[in-house]
């Protein structure tokens, strides 16, 4: 009886670690590598590629930075292309889910995002995440 909790506990981590476990980059999307940035209000604590239906998907989950604005209605997501060059290919503006990151939760309240780019501009090797607040 002793063991029967430990094994229990075990098997319990292992399967939840396997569902948190990103699935494997297509051999095509390898080369590409995918950069985040912190704003002052929210944090992107994690984010990976995921192929969808053949289509690339990036995928992550957003919380509130500490101290961060309680409103986190008018952040949203720039998504940058580059090239090797560091030259943009494509930008746009994304949202996370929910808009308002709850404060009430223990642990932190946290959003995620999906956000699919299809096609991908050929000459992509960076792709950009970056947490911003407000208007351009």
């Amino acid at each position: 009886m002793k063991l029967l909790y430990p094994i229990l506990l075990l098997g319990f981590s292992l399967g939840f670690a396997g569902c948190m476990t990103p699935a494997p980059r297509p051999a095509e999307w390898v080369h590409l590598q995918l950069v985040t940035v912190d704003s002052n209000e929210i944090r992107l604590a994690k984010a990976w590629f995921e192929g969808r239906d053949g289509r690339m998907t990036i995928v992550g989950l957003v919380v509130r930075q500490p101290g961060g604005a309680r409103d986190t209605t008018a952040s949203h997501l720039d998504v940058t292309t580059l090239d090797a060059m560091g030259e943009v290919l494509h930008h746009s503006i994304e949202h996370f889910k929910p808009r308002q990151i709850s404060t009430r939760l223990r642990p932190k309240g946290h959003a995620s995002f999906q956000i699919e780019i299809d096609p991908l501009p050929t000459a992509t090797v960076v792709v950009k995440v970056r947490a911003h607040e407000g208007l351009h």
